[in-house]
């Protein structure tokens, strides 16, 4: 714990001192006292207005390269490969590209409302498509012998365990929303660019690590039946959504102080604006829960068709296996009628008579079958008697030699 809490510390003040050196490097209030006021909001600003970042786009691009290196490797061994989880990893990357880096980051500096469209960008829509991309399923396939075992190893540690676990995910994405914005942590974050980034990255791993047990197909272990995960999805959205409807009800501005030093001319007032940034987190929450929950059903109902065609194919075997036996045993019933079996030879009946002759044969066979079974049984019994027999005698011989006198 020691050393996690020094690396933190030591990343954020990388993250500082590069903010201060070189502004453009990070986003976030443009390194100057008060940030940069855009103009009113359009599509053609949030959408036009990109402000390209070095590490975000080095972080982007990596996670781009080395996914796209995995497809890669698999379609040169012949291994194919879904490309709607390709293009689900890249749609992914593009959100949170689209979140931080387009002129939606300028707005989310200034206002409140701009900023919650930012955090449900990276917290609940991004996260959708990297979840169902399977990066893991990829990483499993296409790395060599050795980094595999390690990966595996790592899935199956006891820290890996608890971050799987659905309810890690629930209390981050949705229990921490209450403790980032109803304290000093949020406005905090609007004077500290390195604490602004650390919560931009809160966001999206909470979204991650909700989403990923939740509609995730890489295998991780502990997975809950469909059942629990759609339970879970019950009870997390209305966390949200309540969220959401305290802040549309709140009479406290959050980071008051910096918002009024901003003076925004085109919003009706900060409290008005936390409002608005209030009803974006309810309504775009219950939309995309409705879409999770539209997707975990889907999933539900194919792993369903999954287990219905596996148990049809089981049966075809069993069913195949059975087929086999009785043409073995015909081909054998007809073998015997045909060399008469313990009677000596016998005439083949003569495939010209049909069906008759076969059923003949096959019913001299059972009779045959039957006498052996009958003799089988006759001398099973005697040898039983015989048996018993010597057992009595020996018991009696026992007895006289052990009597007084003997």
């Amino acid at each position: 714990m020691e050393a996690l809490t020094g690396a933190f510390g030591l990343l954020t003040e990388v993250v500082r001192d590069a903010h201060a050196a070189y502004p453009a490097l990070l986003p976030g209030h443009g390194g100057a006292d008060v940030p940069y006021v855009p103009p009113p909001p359009s599509a053609a600003a949030i959408l036009g207005n990109w402000h390209p970042q070095p590490l975000l786009l080095l972080g982007i691009g990596l996670a781009a390269g080395l996914y796209l290196a995995g497809v890669l490797r698999l379609r040169r061994r012949g291994v194919a490969w879904n490309p709607w989880r390709t293009a689900s990893w890249l749609l992914g990357l593009m959100l949170v590209a689209g979140a931080l880096m387009s002129g939606l980051d300028a707005y989310a500096d200034v206002t409140f409302s701009a900023h919650a469209t930012q955090h449900m960008f990276l917290a609940t829509v991004a996260p959708i498509p990297l979840a169902l991309a399977a990066p893991l399923t990829l990483a499993l396939r296409a790395l060599s012998a050795r980094p595999r075992k390690v990966l595996l190893r790592a899935l199956h540690t006891p820290v890996a365990r608890i971050l799987t676990f659905p309810l890690t995910g629930f209390v981050l994405m949705t229990v921490s929303l209450y403790a980032v914005y109803y304290s000093s942590l949020y406005p905090a974050s609007l004077e500290n660019p390195a604490l602004h980034q650390w919560l931009h990255l809160h966001f999206l791993v909470s979204g991650c690590l909700f989403y990923w047990p939740i509609i995730g197909v890489d295998p991780i272990p502990g997975r809950l039946p469909y059942w629990a995960r759609l339970l879970i999805l019950f009870i997390s959205f209305p966390v949200h959504a309540l969220f959401g409807l305290s802040l549309m009800s709140t009479t406290t501005v959050f980071g008051a102080e910096y918002y009024a030093d901003l003076h925004v001319p085109w919003i009706a007032g900060t409290l008005d604006d936390q409002h608005t940034g209030g009803a974006i987190m309810w309504s775009a929450g219950e939309l995309v829960g409705a879409v999770v929950f539209l997707i975990l059903f889907i999933q539900w109902a194919r792993a369903d068709e999954r287990e219905a065609r596996r148990v049809d194919r089981h049966l075809d075997r069993e069913a195949a296996a059975v087929t086999a036996t009785s043409a073995a045993a015909a081909t054998s019933a007809a073998a015997a009628g045909g060399t008469g079996g313990l009677d000596g030879p016998r005439a083949v009946p003569d495939r010209g008579q049909g069906d008759e002759a076969l059923s003949g044969a096959l019913a001299a066979y059972n009779a045959r079958l039957a006498a052996l079974a009958r003799a089988d049984a006759a001398r099973t019994a005697a040898e039983t008697r015989a048996r018993q027999e010597r057992q009595a005698r020996k018991a009696a011989s026992r007895g006289r030699a052990g009597a007084p006198g003997g």
